[in-house]
């Protein structure tokens, strides 16, 4: 009698410990699908078609022999990422101490501005044959200027360009004041400054003028004439 109590006492509880024991490998087999789905997914994210070019957007350039020479502007100190539209396989550069041009494809260029000035670039076939030529200009960071010139002088319509290596201002300002110190404040990105900015409002200018009145018996006692 005392053995069967003992029995039925122990048996529960190892079912218990058996049921348990049944759900762990199926708990463990969940969470393994579960980190090969996101490890799939992680992986195949930067392979979905049009991530990369939203990333990093590239300018095309036509260098067909039916084209005309395309221009492309840098500013000094940075890179920026251009892609023909027909493929090739090796880069000739005028001045590599103006422009620094690598091969990133067959189709991208990896262009990085080293000194202000004009440069031409050759791109070749496979067959040595000339596919097309293209500018690069060199220039200072307008972007950067244009930014803080409409942070300094909200109420003028200040325009930001280059011209030959040279800062090029267009636009219109309301006082000579404004336009003065918008010249100042573009000499900080370069020595050279082109000001073609308008001013609205005219210029006044202020003249002190003293007459003074002699007798012509005066100048004689003077001995003058």
């Amino acid at each position: 009698m005392n053995n069967d109590k003992y029995k039925d006492a122990v048996v529960p509880r190892t079912r218990l410990m058996d049921r348990t024991s049944r759900a762990r490998p199926r708990l463990a087999w969940r969470s393994t699908l579960v980190s090969i789905a996101v490890s799939l997914a992680v992986a195949t994210t930067p392979c979905v078609p049009g991530f990369v070019g939203a990333a990093h957007a590239q300018r095309m350039i036509m260098v067909g022999a039916g084209n005309r020479t395309a221009s492309i502007v840098v500013a000094v100190g940075k890179s920026d990422d251009v892609r023909t539209d027909q493929p090739f396989v090796d880069i000739m550069v005028g001045n590599p101490d103006i422009a620094d041009v690598n091969a990133l494809t067959d189709h991208t260029l990896s262009i990085l501005g080293k000194k202000i000035g004009t440069t031409r670039v050759s791109i070749y076939g496979a067959d040595k044959r000339l596919i097309g030529v293209f500018d690069v200009e060199v220039s200072y960071d307008t972007s950067a200027l244009a930014a803080e010139l409409a942070r300094r002088f909200p109420h003028n319509r200040i325009h930001v360009s280059t011209v030959n290596g040279r800062i090029l201002l267009t636009g219109t300002a309301t006082d000579g004041v404004a336009l003065d110190e918008a010249v100042q404040v573009a000499k900080q990105f370069g020595p050279e400054i082109i000001n073609s900015v308008q001013v609205m409002q005219p210029q006044q200018v202020m003249l002190e003028v003293r007459f003074v009145e002699a007798s012509r018996e005066a100048d004689r006692e003077l001995g003058t004439q």
